[in-house]
């Protein structure tokens, strides 16, 4: 009879790092409600204003005032005004949710500074494709500026899941927000188009700009993992 040796495992450890939080994990900056009603306030304001007689103008872009009468400020002013109570209505419920959550997370030089600025080109890029006399007004062009903007966060930001079920998450909620389900012939398709795509750049060029800010808020939980290995 003999006797082999057997050859005895030691369990090894190693760390393991994992993401557990990210800048848009935790709650907004301080100031968030503030900021989103006083920027709804305004829309308002001007609105109502745009309607009454007082102020004797039409705040509405079209191609030919800004391009045949100059009056480029048409470009922005047109974010601030609606057509209606209605028009007002269905722009101002997404208005504050995203100016809410992309001031909080991402500062003023997101929202509301660099967002208005770029739904001016918005409305710029828009009034080239329809009827030159025809008048483009309303905040819709930046709703869908600042959803295309928080989607196209998120999935930048949010690594601690992988890109496959971020992908998922940001094209779920892209189609049952902003896909329309019905067709409205007063209302801009192209503005919002081109709004969530301006939005989507934005995005990108922000987070190429202030990466090292978005990652300094990642927070890393470190755990031992076992690895099983032989003795040489």
């Amino acid at each position: 009879m003999s006797i082999e040796p057997v050859e005895d495992h030691i369990l090894e450890f190693e760390p393991e790092s994992r993401l557990v939080t990210t800048l848009i994990t935790g709650r907004p900056g301080a100031g968030s409600t503030f900021i989103a009603l006083s920027f709804l306030a305004v829309v308002a304001l001007v609105t109502q204003a745009n309607w009454g007689e007082s102020w004797g103008l039409d705040l509405s872009v079209s191609y030919h005032k800004l391009f045949s009468k100059g009056e480029w400020w048409l470009a922005f002013t047109a974010t601030l005004v609606h057509a209606d109570f209605g028009h007002l209505l269905s722009n101002s419920y997404m208005l504050l949710i995203f100016s809410y959550f992309v001031y909080g997370y991402f500062g003023s030089m997101a929202f509301p500074l660099g967002s208005f600025l770029l739904a001016g080109l918005v409305n710029v890029i828009t009034v080239t494709t329809i009827p030159e006399k025809t008048n483009l007004l309303g905040a819709s062009g930046l709703v869908y500026l600042l959803g295309g903007f928080w989607l196209t966060s998120y999935f930048l930001v949010q690594r601690q899941h992988s890109v496959f079920p971020r992908l998922l998450r940001v094209l779920g909620i892209a189609l049952m927000v902003f896909f329309p389900t019905t067709f409205v012939p007063t209302t801009s398709y192209m503005a919002h188009a081109v709004g969530f795509g301006v939005g989507m750049a934005f995005a990108f060029i922000y987070f190429l700009w202030r990466k090292q800010w978005i990652r300094s808020f990642e927070r890393h939980k470190f755990s031992m993992i076992p690895v099983d290995s032989l003795p040489h």
